[in-house]
Protein backbone atom coordinates (compact mmCIF):
# COMPACT_ATOMS: atom_id res chain seq x y z
CA UNK A 1 0.00 0.00 0.00
CA UNK A 2 2.87 2.36 0.77
CA UNK A 3 4.03 2.40 -2.81
CA UNK A 4 0.58 2.90 -4.02
CA UNK A 5 0.51 6.33 -1.36
CA UNK A 6 3.40 7.92 -2.92
CA UNK A 7 2.13 7.89 -6.88
CA UNK A 8 -1.11 9.21 -5.46
CA UNK A 9 0.36 12.10 -3.45
CA UNK A 10 2.29 12.77 -6.21
CA UNK A 11 -0.91 13.16 -8.72
CA UNK A 12 -2.91 14.74 -5.88
CA UNK A 13 -0.10 17.64 -5.93
CA UNK A 14 -0.15 17.41 -9.99
CA UNK A 15 -3.90 18.44 -9.77
CA UNK A 16 -3.26 20.96 -7.06
CA UNK A 17 -0.48 22.86 -9.46
CA UNK A 18 -2.45 22.42 -12.63
CA UNK A 19 -5.70 23.50 -10.57
CA UNK A 20 -3.31 26.79 -9.78
CA UNK A 21 -2.57 27.30 -12.92
CA UNK A 22 -6.19 26.87 -13.84
CA UNK A 23 -7.45 29.40 -11.95
CA UNK A 24 -4.56 32.33 -12.67
CA UNK A 25 -5.60 32.32 -16.07
CA UNK A 26 -9.21 32.06 -15.50
CA UNK A 27 -8.84 35.37 -13.73
CA UNK A 28 -6.73 36.08 -16.46
CA UNK A 29 -9.65 35.85 -18.95
CA UNK A 30 -12.23 37.43 -16.71
CA UNK A 31 -10.17 40.51 -16.20
CA UNK A 32 -9.83 41.05 -19.54
CA UNK A 33 -13.76 40.14 -20.87
CA UNK A 34 -14.86 42.77 -18.62
CA UNK A 35 -12.08 45.30 -20.18
CA UNK A 36 -14.39 48.28 -20.89
CA UNK A 37 -13.41 48.37 -24.18
CA UNK A 38 -12.86 45.58 -26.55
CA UNK A 39 -10.00 47.20 -28.98
CA UNK A 40 -7.85 44.40 -30.93
CA UNK A 41 -5.38 44.07 -27.61
CA UNK A 42 -7.54 42.93 -25.43
CA UNK A 43 -9.13 40.48 -28.21
CA UNK A 44 -6.01 39.10 -28.63
CA UNK A 45 -5.09 38.62 -25.00
CA UNK A 46 -8.62 37.27 -24.11
CA UNK A 47 -8.47 34.60 -27.08
CA UNK A 48 -4.52 33.90 -26.24
CA UNK A 49 -5.56 33.24 -22.72
CA UNK A 50 -8.82 31.18 -23.93
CA UNK A 51 -6.93 28.41 -25.76
CA UNK A 52 -4.25 28.36 -23.11
CA UNK A 53 -6.87 28.29 -20.15
CA UNK A 54 -8.95 25.36 -23.16
CA UNK A 55 -4.87 23.38 -22.73
CA UNK A 56 -4.82 23.82 -19.52
CA UNK A 57 -8.26 22.40 -18.01
CA UNK A 58 -8.10 19.92 -20.59
CA UNK A 59 -4.66 19.11 -18.48
CA UNK A 60 -6.44 18.99 -15.37
CA UNK A 61 -9.11 16.64 -16.69
CA UNK A 62 -6.75 14.04 -17.86
CA UNK A 63 -4.32 14.17 -14.39
CA UNK A 64 -7.77 14.40 -12.25
CA UNK A 65 -9.04 11.60 -13.84
CA UNK A 66 -6.00 9.47 -13.08
CA UNK A 67 -6.33 10.84 -9.36
CA UNK A 68 -10.20 9.39 -9.15
CA UNK A 69 -9.16 6.09 -10.80
CA UNK A 70 -5.92 5.99 -8.29
CA UNK A 71 -8.61 6.62 -5.41
CA UNK A 72 -11.33 4.28 -6.64
CA UNK A 73 -8.36 1.16 -6.77
CA UNK A 74 -6.77 2.61 -3.47
CA UNK A 75 -8.02 -0.13 -0.38
CA UNK A 76 -8.47 2.30 2.64
CA UNK A 77 -9.25 -0.58 5.17
CA UNK A 78 -5.73 -1.16 5.83
CA UNK A 79 -5.23 2.90 6.77
CA UNK A 80 -5.15 4.91 10.04
CA UNK A 81 -7.43 7.51 10.70
CA UNK A 82 -4.43 9.99 10.69
CA UNK A 83 -4.45 9.01 7.00
CA UNK A 84 -7.97 9.20 6.44
CA UNK A 85 -8.43 12.68 7.25
CA UNK A 86 -5.34 13.98 6.23
CA UNK A 87 -5.96 12.81 2.34
CA UNK A 88 -9.77 13.96 2.93
CA UNK A 89 -8.34 17.01 3.75
CA UNK A 90 -6.22 17.09 0.44
CA UNK A 91 -9.30 16.38 -1.51
CA UNK A 92 -11.20 19.12 0.43
CA UNK A 93 -8.69 21.80 -0.95
CA UNK A 94 -8.73 20.28 -4.23
CA UNK A 95 -12.30 20.42 -4.70
CA UNK A 96 -12.60 24.03 -3.05
CA UNK A 97 -10.04 25.21 -6.05
CA UNK A 98 -11.77 23.29 -8.26
CA UNK A 99 -15.32 24.84 -7.68
CA UNK A 100 -13.75 28.19 -7.66
CA UNK A 101 -12.23 27.74 -11.30
CA UNK A 102 -16.02 26.42 -12.28
CA UNK A 103 -17.57 29.37 -10.40
CA UNK A 104 -15.00 31.93 -12.45
CA UNK A 105 -15.69 30.10 -15.45
CA UNK A 106 -19.18 30.40 -15.07
CA UNK A 107 -19.86 33.91 -14.74
CA UNK A 108 -18.08 34.31 -18.21
CA UNK A 109 -19.96 35.00 -21.34
CA UNK A 110 -21.58 31.71 -23.44
CA UNK A 111 -19.39 33.61 -26.27
CA UNK A 112 -15.67 32.22 -24.48
CA UNK A 113 -17.27 28.98 -22.37
CA UNK A 114 -17.27 27.15 -25.25
CA UNK A 115 -13.94 26.88 -25.84
CA UNK A 116 -13.76 24.47 -23.23
CA UNK A 117 -17.34 23.53 -22.01
CA UNK A 118 -16.66 19.62 -22.73
CA UNK A 119 -13.53 20.35 -20.38
CA UNK A 120 -15.75 22.20 -17.63
CA UNK A 121 -18.78 19.40 -17.88
CA UNK A 122 -16.10 16.87 -17.21
CA UNK A 123 -14.43 18.80 -14.34
CA UNK A 124 -18.19 19.51 -12.45
CA UNK A 125 -18.30 16.13 -12.44
CA UNK A 126 -14.86 14.99 -11.14
CA UNK A 127 -15.21 17.76 -8.51
CA UNK A 128 -18.64 15.76 -7.27
CA UNK A 129 -16.74 12.50 -7.31
CA UNK A 130 -13.59 13.48 -5.19
CA UNK A 131 -16.20 15.37 -3.35
CA UNK A 132 -18.08 11.99 -2.89
CA UNK A 133 -14.72 9.91 -2.19
CA UNK A 134 -13.80 13.06 0.41
CA UNK A 135 -17.01 13.25 2.37
CA UNK A 136 -16.74 8.82 2.81
CA UNK A 137 -13.28 9.44 3.95
CA UNK A 138 -14.78 11.88 6.24
CA UNK A 139 -17.29 9.88 7.71
CA UNK A 140 -15.25 6.47 7.70
CA UNK A 141 -12.80 8.36 10.43
CA UNK A 142 -15.87 9.33 12.52
CA UNK A 143 -17.10 6.65 15.07
CA UNK A 144 -20.37 8.35 15.68
CA UNK A 145 -21.44 8.38 12.29
CA UNK A 146 -19.93 5.12 11.36
CA UNK A 147 -22.25 3.68 14.27
CA UNK A 148 -24.92 6.11 12.93
CA UNK A 149 -24.52 4.14 9.19
CA UNK A 150 -24.26 0.50 10.33
CA UNK A 151 -27.27 1.11 12.22
CA UNK A 152 -29.28 2.98 9.42
CA UNK A 153 -27.90 -0.39 6.87
CA UNK A 154 -28.95 -3.13 10.18
CA UNK A 155 -32.35 -1.43 10.27
CA UNK A 156 -32.22 -1.23 6.11
CA UNK A 157 -31.72 -4.86 5.95
CA UNK A 158 -34.39 -5.98 8.69
CA UNK A 159 -37.17 -4.55 6.27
Amino acid sequence: MATLTLPIRELEQSVRNEAEKAQAETECVAMHSSAPRADFGTVCKVAARTLALKWLLSSLVRTQEKLISAYVKQDFTQCSDDTLRETAASLDRIVEKERAILNRANMLGAEIRVWWNASLVKLAEQVEHLDSIAESLHLECDDEASSLLAIAVEQFAMR
